[in-house]
């Protein structure tokens, strides 16, 4: 908020209402907050970030980046954590990009974008935090008996609870991101070799999507094919035949998109339905005070897949850990420079060991 008057800062309230809306929570405060640290810094410079934005004056915003990261790593130690620096910086990167097309900045974007990306690669690594944040086995089934379509305490209205349910399964099968899942086309689901897949294939700038807010593949890593059950395939093509076409008036009625979830209405289901979706699962799963209620969001289903694909990979298939994090990888569409599989294999090899350690004191004292 600008003091006097006392009002909002405009460009970041404009990228709030334009780009935030529909985001969790704990996603725009971390956004806004990376945001208020960046006009902090070029406030102490004697700067109107504001009106360096709108007048595309982005060579100084670029002659200042470099103290910029020396401020926020050394300086704002409140912003404790390498992970949370690191996603503050990305959400800057994020900021700028989105106000040079905004304010038509004609000179290179990509020069500002690496120029704060790079500061990130400095950053000594450091693992996110998952391990507060995983679902157990029990949860899993929890969230399938409340969202599988025959259990009466199921939450949803009858016309959306199979597809709510195929969801939630392909989130547990595939570890799919939710943009990845929105992004799906009814021809992305197919049969070969008595194998059933999902196909993640970018469908950017489809003129049907007439979403506000449109699903977009992360990387070119996204792109793949992810295997799925037979059960999954068989239901996902019960769906698209009966469910997936809206009926008016006795009839189904016609789609101009081809996307594989749609609402009621027959458009293409948004990033917010899946949301409050989860929400409604998380309200049947936990109770309001239980110690160890987790907020439900698709990149919890994300976890949760890469510990049992790794589990499988390396004590049923009997990898080693260097071939599981690389089928990790493959499968999860990760980026090669990616940390992810690294911090998931260390995970895996933290708890194997404890595990190892608890039969040992058994075996120990049982002596």
């Amino acid at each position: 908020m600008r003091n006097n008057p006392f009002q909002p800062v405009l460009v970041p309230l404009i990228y709030l209402v334009t780009r935030l809306k529909s985001a969790e929570l704990g996603t725009i405060k971390q956004k806004m907050t990376a945001v208020k640290i960046l006009y902090d810094f070029y406030s102490n410079e004697d700067y109107d970030f504001d009106e360096l934005l709108i007048n595309c004056r982005f060579i100084q915003i670029q002659e200042k980046l470099e103290q910029f990261v020396t401020f926020l790593v050394y300086e704002r130690t409140e912003y404790c954590g390498i992970r949370s620096r690191e996603l503050y910086l990305r959400a800057i990167a994020e900021y700028l990009t989105w106000a040079m097309q905004r304010y038509g900045y004609t000179g290179e974007i990509k020069k500002v974008q690496s120029q704060v990306l790079s500061s990130i690669r400095s950053l000594p690594p450091s693992p996110p935090d998952l391990l507060d944040d995983l679902l157990s086995h029990d949860e899993v089934r929890l969230i399938r008996k409340f969202s599988n379509p025959i259990f009466e305490e199921n939450p949803f209205r009858k016309q959306n609870q199979n597809r709510n349910f195929l969801i939630v399964e392909l989130f547990i099968q595939t570890g799919i991101r939710l943009g990845e899942l929105l992004n799906l086309e009814c021809r992305d689901i197919y049969e070969t070799e008595n194998r059933c897949y999902i196909s993640i294939v970018n469908h950017d700038n489809d003129p049907n999507d007439g979403r506000y807010n449109k699903p977009a593949l992360k990387n070119n890593q996204s792109i793949r094919q992810v295997s799925i059950s037979e059960e999954l395939y068989q239901a996902l093509f019960g769906y698209i035949k009966l469910e997936r076409r809206p009926i008016r008036q006795g009839k189904k009625i016609k789609l101009s998109h081809g996307y594989l979830f749609t609402s009621e209405r027959g458009t293409p289901l948004a990033t917010t339905s899946v949301q409050t979706m989860l929400e409604r699962i998380e309200k049947k799963v936990w109770s309001p005070h239980d110690s160890n209620k987790k907020h439900l969001h698709p990149h919890l289903f994300r976890h949760y897949f890469a510990e049992v694909f790794l589990e499988y990979a390396i004590e049923t298939e009997q990898l080693d850990i260097e071939q599981a994090k690389d089928n990790l990888r493959a499968i999860g569409g990760w980026a090669n420079q990616s940390q992810m599989p690294i911090y998931y294999a260390q995970r895996y090899m933290a708890e194997s060991a404890n595990k190892l350690n608890q039969q040992r004191l058994r075996s120990k004292y049982e002596d």
